[in-house]
């Protein structure tokens, strides 16, 4: 990520790597317990015994967004030992033909919580409590390893993102999908695992150190500086 700051023509000493601003709000959150979740979303859940689901269109693909989904939801349907809670996509063009899917779909489905949006701390409390999340939104990657709970991310919408042991990336496709849950389950995932590749929560004291030592630098100088760097 740095790199690509320095692409854009800020000076490589200028540049620092302090970590994702959200991990530290994630870790500073009191999250809900599921008694409470339970209460506010009108539905049973049973520590580890549900999935969190929330799947947006891959734009660039050969796949329909109704196939897309469907695919998703097959497999869900074959695995009705948990319970799920399913997000609306975002706005991206296919999400309101997903959204109109799953939402009939969802309406034979006992063990299935179709929902507009969660909210933030309400959803970080689900995938606390989860025993995975599957889908393909980046949150699987940003925020769901820091509160130890293994991620199924489908297809290649978060290609090329840094991403945690605990994140499984495995194509749109039923096998697929299939295998990724046996190796979710069977994988628990510790903060002994943890590589930390969006920091360690500590971002707001990272931020205010490198100014203060820019500050007090010298030879400190507002004109901007284009990098030409070599394409390789």
């Amino acid at each position: 990520m740095t790199q690509r700051v320095i692409q854009m023509g800020e000076e490589s000493r200028t540049v620092f790597n302090v970590g994702e601003p959200g991990v530290e709000n994630i870790l500073n959150t009191n999250l809900m317990s599921l008694e409470e979740i339970n209460k506010s979303l009108n539905f049973e859940l049973k520590e580890k015994e549900f999935a969190v689901v929330t799947y947006h269109p891959e734009t660039i693909c050969d796949i329909p967004p109704r196939e897309q989904i469907k695919i998703l939801l097959d497999f869900i349907g074959k695995h009705p030992e948990l319970n799920y809670i399913i997000t609306k996509s975002n706005i991206d063009e296919g999400g309101d033909l997903i959204n109109e899917y799953i939402e009939e779909w969802s309406k034979s489905k006992d063990n299935v919580k179709f929902v507009a949006s969660l909210g933030r701390i309400r959803y970080l409390s689900c995938v606390k409590h989860a025993l995975l999340v599957i889908g393909n939104s980046s949150s699987g990657l940003l925020e769901v390893p820091y509160l130890l709970t293994p991620t199924i991310n489908i297809g290649n919408r978060q290609q090329g993102r840094e991403c945690e042991a605990s994140v499984i990336t495995c194509k749109l496709e039923a096998h697929a999908i299939e295998e990724a849950f046996k190796l979710a389950k069977s994988k628990p995932c510790t903060k002994d695992e943890l590589n930390f590749v969006y920091g360690t929560g500590d971002t707001s004291n990272s931020v205010v150190e490198q100014i203060i030592k820019s500050l007090k630098g010298k030879n400190v100088s507002k004109k901007k500086i284009f990098n030409v760097l070599e394409i390789k």
